[in-house]
């Protein structure tokens, strides 16, 4: 099983003000601290067969969570890049609220 990291944030706060153009291509370096892969990429990507998504979120305040996403697709430019997502599975430490949308 081979992975793809599709978007990095290493907090700084200002580091997203692309343009949409920007996130349809995407910009950045995966081993830099702001990157995402791009919409027409991970379209590309997941037209191409099946793939799962998984997310590891570090908080500021030491709270961890990971979601895991067996099956995700994400539509075309015509559908406005549409992410369909099913069976999330959510694991969390130390948080005392989520909100979880699939």
């Amino acid at each position: 099983m081979s992975s793809q990291i599709v978007m990095r944030w290493a907090g700084l706060s200002d580091a997203w003000n692309a343009s949409y153009e920007d996130y349809i291509n995407g910009f950045g370096d995966p081993t830099s601290a702001v990157y995402w892969f791009g919409l027409e990429n991970f379209h590309r990507l997941t037209a191409a067969g099946l793939y799962g998504l998984n997310l590891w979120l570090d908080g500021k305040d030491g709270n961890q969570g990971t979601y895991n996403y067996p099956y995700v697709k994400v539509l075309s430019r015509a559908s406005r890049y549409a992410l369909r997502a099913s069976n999330v599975q959510v694991r969390v430490s130390g948080m005392t609220s989520l909100s979880v949308f699939a």
